[in-house]
């Protein structure tokens, strides 16, 4: 489950097929406003608890068909090659919950 929750912190912040993890990280910023993927716990209906791979993408209205490609970008052709990019990333992760 671990190595799954990793996946949330890589998504957005990894390059891309079509992007280097920077310009993918500043088209995020400047053509949508939030996007984030992360491991949540929910309880369903029966008080059973499921874990789901939850993704949250705000953006204008006017700009929903490039979020949409944008979220496709980012959830199919993620390059997880980037060993020291993926190790930095981790280690930043743990120094903010450390704080």
């Amino acid at each position: 489950m671990f190595t799954s929750a990793l996946i949330g912190l890589f998504l957005g912040n990894l390059s891309t097929e079509n992007f280097s993890a920077r310009e993918l990280v500043k088209t995020l910023k400047s053509e949508i406003g939030t996007f984030s993927a992360a491991l949540k716990p929910m309880t369903t209906v029966n008080g059973e608890t499921k874990v789901y791979f939850k993704v949250f993408l705000s953006s204008l209205s006017s700009k929903k068909e490039r979020a949409a490609e944008l979220l496709a970008e980012v959830l199919t052709r993620t390059l997880f090659n980037e060993k020291d990019s993926m190790r930095n990333i981790v280690k930043q992760a743990y120094i903010a919950s450390e704080e």
